[in-house]
């Protein structure tokens, strides 16, 4: 999945935006580093030795010049992550031979300058310095991860978690296979010690199949219960059985009036407010368990065509 951060860099260096391109570079050394040394616990020493086996032949200039390497990127790297610095911290490099007495990062597209170190040198001072492009500089971390990535994707372990907002609304079944889901819980369950298991319905959305399942149980007392007594419960799609003439009233109203994301990642929480609660305040006291002041009274007015019959004002 490094390419994935490669293509963000590379499209964050097109449009100029040299410092997201930046960050993103100086983290994949850590990437790499963990994939090249799994039983190394310090991340210093992973960064800097990947950067040094890999780079290192390449980024060398002929001495007394200073070398862009390991010690000096993993500076940088944690200058400009931690601080938002990007210069080079020099009382924190350990290698005298690396230490820079100035360190100037150029923000352009590398076509007028790449890197320059400069060297002068007496018999009782040394003075170090280094101007580096931006743009080469990302462009070289991306061009050496990537090949490494390519070339070791077996040791790479961690995956993207992560979806587009239309597969998140509509979600592609290989990316979000709800038996996968299903079994992966029911896996967690089991080794926790629990007794109870979810079993998956036919035709279910699986984000909807997650989501809904976890906002219902956490508002229904009686599904609370029987998860401490160990029964099973059934997650299915909502639709699928017979609801009540009130809840279908409360899920229509709710998806005919409220279609902002914002209050559709609540749709369970919004509809189990009004079906649960008996008075106004109760309404309105759910909502505010999970919404600001200003979203829950924008939600308590929309919901008042469904609450006239309760007792209470507010």
């Amino acid at each position: 999945m490094i390419n994935v951060y490669i293509k963000d860099i590379k499209n964050s260096l097109k449009n100029k935006s040299y410092f997201s391109a930046l960050a993103l570079a100086l983290a994949l050394p850590d990437m790499c580093g963990a994939a090249e040394y799994p039983k190394e616990t310090s991340v210093t020493r992973r960064y800097i030795d990947w950067v040094d086996k890999y780079m290192g032949e390449y980024l060398k200039t002929e001495p007394p010049v200073t070398d862009l390497n390991g010690e000096l990127l993993y500076n940088l790297r944690n200058q400009f992550l931690h601080s938002g610095s990007t210069n080079i911290d020099d009382s924190k490099v350990k290698n005298e031979s690396n230490a820079l007495n100035k360190f100037i990062l150029v923000f352009g597209d590398g076509t007028e300058i790449s890197v320059a170190s400069a060297c002068i040198q007496s018999k009782l001072v040394t003075y170090r310095a280094m101007i580096i492009d931006v743009t080469y500089l990302c462009e070289t971390i991306c061009d050496f991860a990537s090949w490494y990535y390519n070339n070791n994707k077996e040791r790479f372990e961690f995956k993207i978690s992560a979806v587009t907002q239309d597969q998140y609304v509509n979600p592609d079944p290989q990316i979000m296979d709800s038996n996968v889901i299903v079994n992966v819980l029911n896996e967690k369950l089991k080794k926790s010690g629990s007794d109870w298991r979810i079993i998956d319905e036919p035709d279910n959305n699986p984000v909807k199949l997650i989501t809904e399942a976890i906002d219902v149980i956490s508002t229904d007392d009686k599904l609370k219960s029987k998860l401490l007594e160990g029964e099973t419960i059934t997650m299915y799609k909502s639709g699928s059985t017979k609801l009540s003439k009130r809840e279908s009233q409360v899920r229509s109203f709710f998806g005919q009036n409220f279609k902002e994301p914002e209050y559709i990642q609540y749709k369970e929480h919004i509809i189990q407010a009004v079906l649960k609660s008996e008075s106004k305040l109760q309404v309105n006291n759910s909502i505010m368990k999970v919404f600001s002041s200003e979203d829950t009274s924008i939600i308590y007015k929309r919901l008042m065509p469904l609450l006239k019959k309760m007792p209470g004002n507010l």
